[in-house]
């Protein structure tokens, strides 16, 4: 991931490996198109990271917030 959109994320290994994140890719017609960084106590977006560090773009941005909300509702569902 880090190597094909030219960022750091391997960084953060440590972070998953004690479950405090999840790394997770975003892609589009199966092309990496943002790397997203998830705390797992709250579900938020620590922050996503395209291309060269780029930031998500305002469309990258709403399918963010539509994921998040998708998955919070599983959560609750199942608790």
């Amino acid at each position: 991931e880090g190597v094909a959109l030219r960022h750091c994320v391997a960084g953060y290994a440590w972070l998953c490996a004690a479950q405090a994140i999840a790394i997770v890719s975003l892609r589009t017609q199966g092309r990496r198109v943002l790397t997203i960084e998830l705390e797992l106590a709250s579900l938020s977006i620590r922050q996503a990271r395209g291309l060269a560090n780029r930031d998500a773009t305002q469309a990258e941005q709403g399918l963010l917030q539509a994921w998040l909300r998708a998955i919070r509702a599983r959560r609750q569902a199942g608790s």
